[in-house]
């Protein structure tokens, strides 16, 4: 549906009601109402969209396996710590990030920083 451009919340399936035929009626009422192109159309608009949809589907099966590999915890915590002036930590975890890719504009950047001071406490500490 979203390949056909109707806007979320626009459909009647799934629906829910204690009769499970409902979510086929439902279903039944969406191919009628915006299922032209799947019913009758040469499939372009469908196509069109299908790379579009496993772009989509592969971004967020990594944004899923981040979770599971302990990425996201990894992230929350060097955030916390980068906030504390840990900066050798904070390089350490997100450096042992499974799939750096994942880090927005803002870790990214924190990332560049906590680098920073943190080359700059180890050679203020051979200093001293």
């Amino acid at each position: 549906m979203r390949a056909l451009g109707v806007p979320v919340g626009a459909t009647k399936y799934p629906g829910y009601s204690a009769d499970p035929l409902h979510g086929f009626r439902h279903l039944a009422a969406d191919i009628a109402e915006f299922g032209s192109e799947f019913l009758s159309g040469d499939a372009r608009v469908l196509l069109a969209h299908a790379p579009i949809d496993a772009e989509q589907r592969a971004f967020a099966w990594r944004v899923q396996k981040a979770g599971y590999v302990g990425d996201t915890a990894k992230r929350s915590e060097a955030l916390t710590l980068f906030r504390r002036g840990e900066y050798s930590r904070v390089v350490a975890l997100l450096e042992s990030l499974q799939d750096p890719a994942l880090l927005n504009a803002s870790e990214c950047r924190a990332l560049v920083i906590a680098r920073q001071r943190a080359s700059q406490a180890e050679i203020s500490h051979r200093v001293v």
